[in-house]
This record gives C-alpha cells, structure tokens and sequence, in this order.
C-alpha cells in the first residue's frame, strides 16, 4: 500500500471514531430543544435515579452505574477547563436512558449514526459500550450551553471542539495519538485560516469536506489551548467570551505574553503541528 493510500486510511479511521458526530451532515445537537410535548418517557419498567448533576429516567439495567459514570464524567470536564470553584449547575438535568438503540432513536428522532444527543434541556441516550466516551461529548455540551447562559452561534468552533476533547480524553492517550496522526493529510492539505474557522456559525452550511476540517480543526486547537496555553488560561478566556469580549481580545487576557491576538496563535498552532506547504 502506497504512503499516501496508508494516510487515507488512516484518516477515514479517525473518521469513524465518532459515529454520534458525523463527519458528514452535522447535527447542531447543542440548539435542539426538546418540544414540551415530546414524550421521551422509556417503555416500563422505568425508573427514576437522581444524581449530583443528571436525573436519569431509564429502563435500562445500568441506569443506577451509568449515573455514577455521568457525574464522574461532568466532574472531570470541570475540572479540565478549571470550572470547579465558579460553576454550579442550575438544577439536576434530564438524562433519558434507553434499553435499546430503536426505543431511542424513535423517541429521539435521530439519524440512524447516532449514539446520544444534548437536545438544550435533556441528554438523550441508549446502553451501549461506547456510551461513556458519547457521554462526554455531549455533557461537554451541556457545560458550555450552561456557563454561557445559552447556545452561542458564534462560537462553534469552541463548543465542538471543547466536545471532541473531552470524548477523546475519555477514549485515551493511544486514540488521541492515533486521532492526531491521521488527521495530518487533511490538515497540511486543507487548513483554514483561523479567523475562517472561528467565524463559522453553522457546520450544517458546509459539505462533507468541509466539515471534516472543521471538526478537526476546532479538536486540535482547543486542545493546542489547554495544553500550551494551560488551563487557567483557557478559563480566563472562556470568561471573557462570556463578557462578549472580541476573540482577539480574550486571547490576549487569556494567555498573556504568549499570544496577543488569533494571527499570533495561528503561527504557533501551525508550527506545532507542522502546517507548512
């Protein structure tokens, strides 16, 4: 196998690692909002398990375990992004836990690739072995929805990529290592500039392609930021952007001394991950 058909394969892996998340028509899980009316009630025998931060409404016989794995999850995301000692939840959210993958996507409405969505006031999901790593991507989502005070269009690129990151600690370090590997070929092929990517408002504008960078894009550099700009950074800007400040300006008051503005982190971002043609 050529080098190059090596690398294609490598990337449609990467590719198929987050079936929830397609890479390619993109659901806006984070703007749904469940109509009052739906009734996402599971069949019976259901039950009711309140938690520290999720009421699971289940049928499914790991109900009471995966409760525990959803506060543990939404504990950790705190932690990552140093949201422990100025965020606390409103009230316990909604976690709808199917037996079965067809219950869900009936009483869902989702496509057949999914594995769990955060509809705005509720995580809807079914058992199955990958739920775990699923779960942190979407409680990701309902973190950002709660400390921004609602879905913010102009900062897509955040809330995906702070979604992906978070999934991919939950997957671990080979998968990361993997993940980042692969998506090279598309990176030195086809990156956007950053004031492109953080200007986009909705994937589901975008072909195939075109969302596959996004996604990528948005993990690496939210990743890039919490590790080379540190976490107290990244909350020090998550704090200006919830003041409305401009990007520039919340970089600069998030990383002091290493990056001044968005052009200034380009360069380095493309630097660390050798994005030159």
């Amino acid at each position: 196998m050529s080098r190059r058909l090596r690398a294609l394969a490598a990337f449609l892996t990467f590719v198929t690692l987050l079936p929830h998340c397609s890479f390619g028509p993109i659901s806006k899980t984070s703007s749904r909002v469940i109509p009052k009316n739906t009734n996402l009630t599971p069949a019976p025998p259901a039950r009711e398990i309140d938690g520290l931060y999720f009421k699971i409404i289940s049928n499914a016989q790991t109900a009471a375990e995966v409760s525990k794995i959803a506060d543990m999850i939404y504990r950790g995301i705190l932690a990552d992004i140093k949201l422990t000692e100025s965020f606390r939840p409103y009230s316990l959210m909604p976690l709808y836990l199917y037996q079965t993958r067809e219950e869900y996507l009936q009483k869902s409405g989702m496509p057949e690739w999914s594995g769990a969505v955060f509809m705005g006031n509720a995580i809807v999901c079914y058992e199955y072995r990958g739920l775990p790593q699923t779960l942190a991507h979407e409680i990701s989502h309902l973190i950002f929805q709660e400390f921004f005070a609602g879905y913010r269009t102009d900062l897509l690129w955040l809330n995906e990529g702070l979604a992906m990151h978070e999934e991919y600690r939950a997957r671990g370090d080979a998968v990361i290592r993997e993940a980042i590997s692969a998506s090279f070929p598309i990176l030195k092929s086809s990156f956007w500039p950053l004031k492109d990517l953080t200007q986009i408002e909705s994937a589901l504008d975008h072909r195939e392609k075109e969302a596959r960078i996004f996604y990528i894009e948005s993990w690496l550099l939210v990743r890039f930021l919490l590790e080379k700009g540190g976490r107290v950074g990244f909350y020090e800007m998550l704090k200006a952007l919830k003041m409305k400040r401009p990007l520039n300006a919340a970089i600069a008051l998030g990383f002091p001394g290493k990056w001044n503005n968005l052009q200034e982190l380009e360069t380095s971002f493309k630097t660390e991950y050798s994005i030159t043609w």
